[in-house]
């Protein structure tokens, strides 16, 4: 879950709305790739592993705080099913778990040390890829792809993001409001709906009560809108 402050307590947004939105946005991207319906599937389902823990959620944990040990075992679990339903786009998906531990494979600054889980975590989608595909240039440049709106859905599910994948500069100049620039959509701006739901921040009796309360809470949504960065860098 991305958790973040909010007036009213702590702001849950699901991994995988997170994951919905990061596929829209791959759907009103300018710049053509290919193949489409593959690519848009990977952003669509690229944290698909997240869907069996957020069903039974141990804490207002968010996705900086997961042990190493629960996150490979679910992520590899999403893996198998995006697998089952697409072999391409299962290879952008491992690409981005496994760049998620290893720095983004040079896009990030990898860790000076792994837990002996995430290691065979590593090797063991090293072997899926292996069977799945390629890493060619249009299978990187795709992976590059999905980490900028990955990062660009972050940003707009209230994760602080700045700069995405190292390309775009990311800027809330207002509630509901980023920018982005250089501006990579087709459209002027591009409107999304955030789902989340808010509980006080307070101590849990458990994970149970955690997960009735968050069962209980209302959904709400925000609306947000990226839209360019106007002249002069002031937003509009």
């Amino acid at each position: 879950m991305i958790v973040s402050k909010d007036a009213d307590g702590l702001r849950f947004v699901l991994q995988t709305d997170h994951a919905d939105i990061a596929g829209q946005l791959a759907r009103r991207w300018a710049e053509p790739f290919a193949p489409y319906a593959s690519v848009v599937l990977a952003a669509d389902l690229h944290d698909e592993g997240w869907r069996t823990w957020e069903a039974a959620p141990d804490g207002p944990r968010s996705f900086l705080q997961m042990r190493p040990e629960v996150h490979t075992a679910f992520y590899a679990a999403g893996l198998d099913r995006v697998e089952r339903l697409d072999c391409a786009a299962a290879l952008l998906c491992s690409l981005h778990a496994s760049g998620l531990y290893n720095g983004g494979f040079g896009m990030r600054q990898a860790p000076a040390e792994l837990a002996p889980v995430a290691q065979a975590f590593l090797a063991a989608e090293e072997s899926r890829r292996g069977r799945l595909g390629a890493l060619d240039d249009q299978v990187r440049r795709n992976y590059r792809l999905l980490q900028v709106w990955d990062q660009l859905a972050l940003a707009v599910c209230g994760h602080p993001v700045r700069r995405a994948a190292g390309a775009f500069d990311v800027a809330r100049p207002a509630a509901g409001r980023l920018t982005v620039a250089p501006w990579p959509f087709r459209e002027p701006e591009v409107a999304v709906a955030v789902p989340f739901r808010v509980l006080p921040e307070r101590d849990w009796a458990g994970a149970d009560a955690f997960r009735a309360a968050l069962a209980a809470a209302p959904w709400q949504a925000e609306a947000v809108v990226l839209a360019a960065e106007p002249p002069g860098g002031q937003p509009g």
